[in-house]
């Protein structure tokens, strides 16, 4: 699994794109995709459902509100589960300008 940006530094307001790559021979049952910052208001989390796959990719974006002090550090992570309870995850960290 991986994320993939465009960028690494966001813009406020402004929008973080993302394409979120996963496979797994077994399959995969759901990806978590979660955003974290400082500022609550650009907090979120999404569930996708993914039966019977193997392979995907999803592209999300975020919408970032306006007066997010420069320097604030944002975490994406995506984890993926497949279908025995296996996870696996990865993450990036993005800059407000």
């Amino acid at each position: 699994m991986r994320i993939l940006l465009t960028t690494y530094s966001v813009s406020s307001p402004g929008r973080i794109p993302a394409s979120i790559y996963a496979y797994d021979f077994q399959g995969f049952d759901s990806l978590h995709v979660t955003l974290r910052s400082a500022m609550s208001q650009l907090d979120g989390d999404s569930l996708y459902l993914f039966p019977d796959t193997t392979e995907a990719t999803t592209d999300v974006i975020w919408t970032v509100p306006s007066g997010l002090p420069a320097g604030t550090k944002i975490t994406l992570v995506a984890k993926v589960w497949n279908l025995i309870g296996f996870a696996a995850s990865d993450s990036a960290v993005l800059t407000s300008q």
